[in-house]
Formats: structure tokens, sequence, C-alpha cells
């Protein structure tokens, strides 16, 4: 039996926006508007435009579509404008490759623009000259700048009496530091440390033994969190132009991450040859990074196992202490961080929460302001929840950048003196990253020698 006529057009019609494609059911100034990744629609195109590709079945409104890969075919229904498809794509706010295949062909979609302009390759304008430049430049900035970093530290008062006096604050920690950045022995580090005692910035020799008992000192670890959070101090006013000044180098969006450290160093070949060890407890380093500046705004060492060492249970923590500084517009975070809490206390900051929602996860906000309208969001503007989603994959940027550069493994014994290890790695990368956007600047001139 025919189905009958339809009372009113139900035409779909295409806008665009933002960059993004927006299918807008019926003429309604309030139809629903899914969204479409600008990749399926290039894929709808091409199998729209295969010889055979799109079927007629049983009546004019089924059709038989085949794969993109060309083995099998599917079947899509216009069921009085709402489409239906039985690919394992489709879905009732996504319309699926075929879908979108029969409306071009149909012609109520316009085929993508073949003349439309390549974009600019990624990274195409990348001053690479000023990289290179502070790269160049980093051995001999990096002890200068980390020296008047701890000059700021407040220093343990003069100690009078028999005995050989102590070495300077300033001087075991400058030493330490370049240990645990350069990577190397610490006998064969003691060049380094005359080359800058002749230099001046050593007011006296400092021997290997000297490093090993200020990363084993207690009283080092908070001097060290203290000089992590003075390396933020000059991204504040580091371009007086900007208005926020802070908006101009770090901006406004933040991602947060945990990665891991080891204390072992055994081979491939001791493994197989003694076969595996006892587990040694590995540290557990929580970031939170702006995705603009690659700079850490906020860090946290923790235990691998045990109660505080969970992903979310670091989240206030790392976050307030990035408030305190930095204007936050959106938070980015993978599944771990999706709780309600954490939602509610980026929303009380005025900011965008984006965590990726686990597949379980219902929109119910029992009480967390927010939490379904980032589930929303994830679910029917899927699109734009991806591409800012993706500013996340920058923390393991700055996660590997710290490995890379200054080491993944820890050589100290300790868990204190590992802890202190690794601050002054997470100390290095941040200097590291102040020298080369002062370099993107072109004022290493007017700033190196004023920093701190």
């Amino acid at each position: 039996m025919p189905r009958k006529s339809r009372a009113k057009d139900v035409r779909p019609r295409l806008e665009r926006a933002a960059g993004s494609l927006h299918l807008r059911l019926g003429t309604e100034p309030d139809a629903p508007a899914l969204t479409i990744e600008p990749g399926r629609y290039k894929r709808a195109a091409d199998l729209a435009q295969r010889n055979g590709s799109v079927m007629s079945f049983r009546d004019a409104w089924t059709y038989k579509v085949r794969s993109q890969r060309g083995a099998g075919s599917y079947i899509v229904e216009d069921k009085a404008g709402l489409w239906t498809c039985d690919c394992p794509d489709w879905a009732a706010l996504r319309p699926c490759v075929h879908i979108l295949a029969i409306l071009l062909q149909r012609g109520e979609l316009p085929y993508p623009d073949a003349e439309e302009e390549p974009k600019p390759l990624e990274g195409a304008g990348f001053d690479w000259a000023a990289y290179r430049k502070a790269e160049l430049a980093m051995p001999q900035v990096l002890p200068r700048l980390a020296f008047r970093l701890f000059e700021m530290l407040p220093q343990p008062p003069p100690r009078y009496g028999p005995g050989r006096p102590p070495v300077p604050q300033t001087d075991a920690l400058l030493s330490a530091l370049l240990w645990a950045a350069n990577q190397k022995n610490m006998r064969r580090e003691q060049d380094t440390r005359d080359r800058l005692l002749a230099e001046g910035l050593l007011s006296r020799h400092v021997a290997c033994n000297v490093v090993s008992r200020t990363l084993t000192d207690e009283a080092t670890m908070p001097l060290l969190e203290m000089a992590l959070k003075l390396t933020r101090e000059p991204f504040a006013a580091i371009d007086p132009d900007a208005s926020p000044v802070t908006l101009a180098v770090v901006g406004d969006t933040f991602a947060i991450d945990s990665t891991g450290f080891t204390p072992s160093r055994r081979g491939h070949y001791n493994h197989e040859k003694h076969g595996p060890e006892a587990p040694i407890p590995w540290l557990k380093c929580h970031l939170m990074i702006s995705t603009k500046a690659r700079l850490i705004t906020a860090a946290r060492i923790t235990a691998n196992t045990g109660r505080g060492t969970g992903d979310s249970s670091q989240f206030r923590p790392l976050l307030e202490e990035t408030a305190v500084k930095f204007p936050v517009g959106v938070v980015v975070g993978d599944g771990a961080y999706a709780s309600r809490t954490n939602v509610a206390l980026v929303r009380d900051l005025g900011a965008q929460p984006l965590f990726r929602p686990r597949d379980t996860s219902i929109t119910k906000q029992h009480g967390a302001g927010g939490w379904a309208d980032m589930i929303a969001f994830f679910t029917i503007h899927r699109a734009q929840f991806d591409a800012l989603y993706h500013r996340r994959s920058l923390v393991e940027s700055v996660n590997s950048a710290v490995k890379r550069r200054f080491g993944e493994t820890l050589r100290s014994r300790t868990v204190t003196s590992r802890t202190n290890e690794l601050l002054c790695k997470l100390v290095s990368y941040n200097l590291t990253v102040l020298v080369q956007h002062v370099h993107y600047l072109h004022a290493e001139e007017e700033w190196l020698d004023r920093i701190f």
C-alpha cells in the first residue's frame, strides 16, 4: 500500500558555522541541527559518485547502499524525514555516510567544494630560526636563570662556629638541578661545576657528595616546589602590550594528565636473561599545563599506588594552584577526570569542562551544575567537542618532552631523592620553555638579563 504524501516539507539544509557542517532537518528555525564531521561528508561524496553505489530497494523510500569498502551493503529508510540505517555507524543524532550519500545523489545536499583552498600545514608558520637560536643558547642561559631563580628562595640563616662553612644553598640547588638535567654521573658532572665556578655562578667548590646530600635532604623538597611555582611568574608579564597579559602567551585553555617515572634501568637483554625482577615503586607525576605555552602550571608527585594517588584525587589542588595565577577558560582531561565533582569545580571558576565521558555516564547532574551540558555537548556536537578535546594531546607532548630532554629514569635511590630529582627535571623544563618563548618574541636581549 503506498504511503501518504507528507504534509510539510522536511528537506534537510546544510549550514556552515565555525568551520563545521550542520545538517538542519526541516524548515523550522528551531529544527534540530546535526553536526557532520568534514571528513565524513567527503567520504559520503566519494561514495555517492561511484556507479551503482546507491540503488532503490522495495519502494521509493528505501535504498540499498554499498559499503565504502565494497563488501556488502546496508538498507537505508526514509521515515517521514527521519532516516535510519542498519550500519553500525548510524546513530539518531549523527547521520552515517550512507544517508549522506543518498541526500547528495538526490540533490538535497550540495557536493563539497572541490576548489577549497588547501589549509596550511601545521607548523608551517613556526619560527624555526628562533627555536634554533634558543636551543643553542640553552647551555649558557639555563644555569644563569636557575641561579637567579634559586637566589629568590628563602635562604637559611648563617651558621657560625668551628668547622668548614657549609656550601651556600643556591650553589647546592644549582648543582643538583644540573645533575638531574644533564643526566651525567655526579663525578663526571664536576667539570660543569668547575666551569660555573670560574664564571662566578658558584661561590665555592661543590663536590659530588654535596649534590647527593642535597637530594636526600627532605628540606630540599619544599624549596624545589616553590621554585617550580616561581618559574610561572615571568609569563604573567612577558608581553606587557597584551590585555590581559597572561592570555598573550599562556592562553586560557589548560590540560591535565599524569605520567610515570621509573627508577629501574634494566635493559631488554637483562630482562630476558635473568627474568622479571621484583616490582619497583615508581613515581607518578600529575601535571596541569597550558596548551598554548606548553608551560607546567601545577604539579604533584605521588606514589604509583595507594590512597590519594589517583588522577581524579589530584584534580582540585592542580586546578586551584593554576587558577591563582592564570585565568582559566577551558579545562581538558581524559575519562579519569570525568566526575561531577570535577565538573562542578571547573564551572565554579566560570570555565568550561571538557572531560571525555565514560561509556556508562548518564546525564543526571545530582547537584553538579554543568554535567548534563557537557554530556549533551559530547553527544550532539561531537565534532566541536573532539576539536577542543584534541588539545589534551598537548599534555602528552609535555610528558614526552620532559622524558626525552631530561630522561625518564630516576637515578636516585630513596623516595625523597627521587622526588627531588623529578622536581629538578620539572623546574628545568619550565626554564627551557621560558627561554624558548623569549626568543619567539625576539626579546632575548631585553628579557634574559631581567628575568627573576
